[in-house]
């Protein structure tokens, strides 16, 4: 799995087992020009999340938000996603979803309205997230009296991990803004939360 023009002709950038039980990071710009990583057998046989990142010069494969290898490589060509189970009788080869950017360099996203049932003091705001170094990642709150925001609702406030946004309403919402790092490293938010009491 990973990004390539087509299944049988360089440059292409790969997590895969040549064929065999052990996982690779490989990368090509030609057929004698290619760099392969081994990474042994424990990131194969449970759902993982792989992800190659290529920048000019460099090509960095990580598994489950953890850098595997790093390969010197200069990729001029465009890439695609490419997927290939070719060996039959083979362990299944299974792919919830690929992504392919580039991504904006920032981004903000605004939850659903909360309802907290009746007037609700907001009490905390937590999430779990992986911010690279030189990213960012920011929480802000609102709340108010009507199911949709508007006239009576508070102006969103930043809020730290764990912390209080002091806010009282019945609704209430989320916005989280997100802005990669200088390096393209991007934050990957897993869950957020918001507690409160009537």
């Amino acid at each position: 799995v990973g990004f390539g023009t087509n299944l049988s002709s360089t440059p292409w950038l790969t997590f895969d087992t040549r064929g065999g039980g052990g996982l690779w990071a490989r990368s090509a710009s030609s057929s004698v020009s290619q760099t392969n990583t081994y990474l042994g057998t424990g990131f194969l046989g449970a759902p993982r999340r792989f992800r190659i990142d290529w920048q000019p010069g460099t090509v960095t494969f990580s598994v489950d938000g953890v850098v595997v290898a790093t390969h010197a490589r200069t990729v001029t060509t465009g890439l695609r996603p490419l997927v290939s189970d070719r060996t039959a009788g083979g362990a299944r080869l299974e792919v919830d979803w690929l992504r392919l950017g580039p991504l904006a360099p920032s981004g903000t996203f605004t939850s659903r309205v909360w309802d907290g049932g009746g007037p609700t003091t907001w009490t905390q705001a937590a999430w779990s997230a992986t911010v690279p170094a030189g990213a960012l990642l920011t929480v802000e709150v609102r709340s108010g009296p009507t199911p949709t925001p508007g006239a009576g609702w508070s102006p969103f406030v930043s809020v730290t991990n764990g912390g209080s946004p002091g806010l009282t309403g019945r609704y209430a919402q989320v916005r989280v803004s997100v802005a990669r790092s200088g390096a393209g490293a991007t934050p990957e938010l897993a869950s957020i939360g918001l507690d409160g009491f009537r």
